[in-house]
């Protein structure tokens, strides 16, 4: 489920709505695995979806329509792997927006 809400946000392209920021999106299990999968969840960041922008075979829509958002992210970089922690609290999802002054450096980060 962790991998999936984040290629979610990516097909909506919600990471693109702020232009005059950096955001990242991350969704992962505490236990350290996302259903029968060796990873936590993912991540996307602006980096992340831009290298997924240039590889025009990538199709997210196809990925969540066969629940298949595991071999999205390995694909572009965006898998979190912790390896099994042995403790399932819950699922953590985070949202960092990042500003950025002139010459693109990062001015503060908020959650």
């Amino acid at each position: 489920f962790s991998m999936e809400m984040v290629l979610i946000q990516y097909a909506r392209g919600y990471l693109l709505m702020c232009v005059s920021c950096d955001v990242e999106f991350m969704s992962c299990g505490t236990d350290g695995i996302d259903g029968p999968t060796d990873a936590a969840g993912a991540v996307v960041s602006r980096s992340i979806w831009m290298k997924s922008q240039a590889n025009s075979q990538l199709n997210p829509k196809h990925y969540l329509d066969s629940n298949d958002s595991y071999h999205f992210w390995d694909t572009v970089g965006g898998l979190v792997k912790t390896g099994h922690t042995g403790t399932n609290v819950m699922d953590i999802h985070m949202l960092t927006l990042r500003q950025e002054r002139r010459g693109g450096k990062p001015l503060q980060s908020k959650l």
